[in-house]
């Protein structure tokens, strides 16, 4: 019979594993768990679990009303309501919002210069998709540290 296991129950038992410093085909040896079965339930829930939340802040546009994470600070720029005008205040923080945002917008495009990334993964090996991206992200940032300024003599 299979067991269904919880997110509760396997957050848990990911936090005794990290707590107890073993590996984790050790630590599936002395609890009776299958190791493929603990990959699998770590690729499904292993990185929900948000660790300090203070910490983090998603910058959304307004596309994205419905979405706040819980435990996440989330700054969206405010919608003009409909027949009046945006104080100088909320433009001043939009522009402000818009400029942070800008800049992940075209690390983002930056990132998707690598076809892969922006392609269907036909892969489907355990963790490829994050080794992917992380590729993709290490050479954007090779890219920008390595770009030649040209300087006018």
């Amino acid at each position: 019979m299979r067991h269904i296991m919880s997110k509760e129950d396997f957050l848990s038992i990911l936090d005794r594993q990290q707590q107890s410093g073993l590996t984790i085909k050790d630590f599936c040896e002395n609890e009776a768990y299958s190791v493929s079965c603990f990959h699998y339930w770590k690729s499904k829930y292993g990185h929900t679990a948000i660790k300090s939340p203070q910490r983090y802040r998603l910058w959304q546009d307004t596309g994205f009303v419905g979405h706040k994470p819980e435990g996440v600070q989330v700054c969206m720029p405010i919608k003009k309501p409909k027949g009046k005008e945006l104080t100088e205040i909320q433009k001043k923080e939009n522009k402000r919002i818009s400029g942070i945002r800008i800049k992940v917008e075209h690390a983002i495009g930056g990132v998707k210069k690598c076809r892969i990334v922006k392609e269907r993964f036909r892969c489907h090996k355990f963790e490829f998709e994050d080794m992917v991206i992380l590729l993709a992200c290490g050479l954007h940032n090779f890219r920008i540290t390595q770009r030649i300024r040209y300087v006018k003599l």
